[in-house]
């Protein structure tokens, strides 16, 4: 390989990957630029091929296939990550999942799905009106099930449902040898061998390709309250997002965010500011059930805020929180990190 360029793969490897998932589906030159830089444009690099098998035999072939030649590998889902996780940056074939898109019927006696590597958070969501994907992401139209186990991805809810890793009841998977590990029965209480989804959850690639996993679902929120805060500083949030902890029982979210951000953000969207003065910082706490008006408003006792039950105004109230990459995006190239 010479500096520079990017790796050629030897025609016969080309044929026999083709072989396998297709030849449409062995991409090559310009139709593998989408496929070589993440989301934010920060991370970019450059693959030989991206390969985009339909089945697990397929791609426990191709693993197998590429680990002989010594060719590296690095799987992608729907390349929504923002740190270069899931990005060609040394030359690899890209193992792209996004064709294993298989949802299967929900199991309402269990309250779970099993869904295939390239299904999305979305579809997972909607696959039964009374039950939900407790994982909600900014990205949950296009990320896929398959990249949110292998990032264990959080989210808003995470501080009621815990993050991907607490969703899974199953998993089946694909070492680099082409060895397929399987164990979607969905048991909770299993404790024969290795505990594969918890060990797999957010093993980034590193142990084995994911290409199935067995999600629990949770009952849709219902009697859902959102407020938005003002407060003097992070220190004061602190304390405001300890308190709602302890004394909200239906807290599903607390997200915070500052003054400068959001004057980004009204500049950037023409969003009209959520509350009627500036604050220097702000916390977001979202809660269902019955009481859920009553305990928040008990929580934020006198301080200036914003409360909404429609759904319309809590999303007009989210959108001050979720549309701050949109908003850091429009002034260049991000630097990520999550708090």
């Amino acid at each position: 390989m010479e500096t520079g360029r990017v790796m050629t793969l030897p025609g016969a490897l080309l044929r026999s990957l083709a072989g396998i998932v297709g030849e449409p589906h062995v991409l090559t030159g310009d139709a593998t630029a989408g496929y070589a830089s993440d989301w934010t444009g920060r991370f970019r690099g450059e693959t030989p091929a991206v390969v985009r098998p339909r089945e697990v035999a397929e791609v426990a072939a191709v693993l197998a296939l590429c680990t002989g030649a010594g060719v590296p590998v690095v799987p992608q889902g729907g390349n929504t990550g923002l740190v270069g996780g899931g990005v060609p940056l040394h030359d690899e074939v890209v193992l792209s999942l996004t064709r294993l898109n298989r949802l299967g019927p929900v199991d309402h006696e269990a309250a779970q799905v099993t869904a295939g590597a390239g299904v999305t958070l979305q579809q997972v969501a909607d696959a039964d009106p009374g039950l939900d994907l407790p994982i909600l992401i900014a990205s949950r139209d296009s990320a896929t099930v398959g990249g949110a186990v292998a990032t264990n991805a959080g989210g808003l809810r995470v501080l009621r449902f815990g993050p991907m890793r607490a969703q899974l009841r199953g998993i089946e998977a694909v070492l680099a040898d082409g060895t397929v590990v399987s164990h979607l029965a969905g048991l909770v209480k299993d404790n024969t061998g290795y505990d594969y989804p918890s060990l797999l959850a957010g093993s980034e690639g590193t142990l084995a390709v994911i290409t199935a996993a067995r999600l629990r679902l949770v009952p849709r929120l219902r009697d859902t309250v959102t407020a938005l805060a003002g407060a003097g500083g992070l220190d004061e949030v602190h304390a405001l997002a300890r308190r709602a902890v302890r004394e909200v029982p239906g807290l599903v979210s607390a997200e915070f965010f500052t003054r400068t951000g959001l004057d980004i953000l009204v500049a950037h969207a023409g969003l009209a500011p959520p509350l009627a003065g500036p604050a220097e910082a702000y916390l977001l706490l979202e809660a269902c059930g019955p009481g859920a008006f009553g305990d928040l408003a008990d929580v934020i006792g006198d301080r200036e805020a914003a409360v909404a039950e429609s759904a319309a105004d809590r999303a007009r109230l989210w959108s001050c929180r979720e549309r701050h990459p949109e908003a850091a995006g429009s002034l260049g190239v991000p630097v990520k990190l999550d708090v």
